[in-house]
């Protein structure tokens, strides 16, 4: 998958000793809209998707989590969109680098929202899924980037909002 951003820490020792992690993104439209998770807590918006399980293909994690955040069954991928590369200090020790990979896709999803099911830091922060434009959604994060409470997703998806918003997706 094509490289669309590459975010790297300041003070990273990019050479050490570095910890994967891969998660999978899900760019689901609907009449110019774009389905997006917004943090009832933060007022910010972030892609429905997550961190991908050993076992899972990256279509086993969107339907996964697409059921899990939006109450949504049967998500298709269309195509890729691309992935974007963060490079940060790592938490652990023996560790230099806490790289993720988020590998985005344009997908077919549902429009209607089913019980979701969601992991405790969702709840805190109060994730509920909506159609929002990509004027919005950029808007909201960019208030939220400059406020003291700014969540580590929100840069990264805002970033890929705004590739989005220079494409022909929409």
């Amino acid at each position: 998958m094509k490289v669309l951003i590459t975010m790297n820490q300041p003070d990273v020792k990019m050479n050490g000793k570095a910890l994967e992690r891969h998660a999978v993104k899900g760019i689901a439209t609907n009449e110019g809209k774009l389905l997006m998770l917004l943090s009832e807590a933060n007022g910010d918006y972030k892609f429905p998707g997550g961190g991908q399980k050993a076992e899972e293909t990256d279509l086993e994690t969107l339907v996964r989590e697409f059921s899990e955040e939006c109450g949504i069954d049967g998500v298709s991928i269309v195509t890729e969109f691309g992935s974007v590369v963060e490079n940060n200090k790592a938490r652990d020790e023996g560790i230099d680098v806490f790289r993720m990979t988020n590998s985005y896709y344009i997908c077919n999803a549902g429009s209607i929202f089913g019980a979701q099911n969601l992991d405790a830091y969702e709840e805190e922060i109060k994730l509920r899924p909506v159609w929002v434009t990509v004027e919005d959604a950029i808007k909201a994060n960019e208030s939220v980037l400059v406020s003291d409470n700014c969540p580590a997703w929100v840069a990264r998806e805002t970033q890929v909002l705004k590739l989005i918003n220079e494409s022909d997706i929409l």
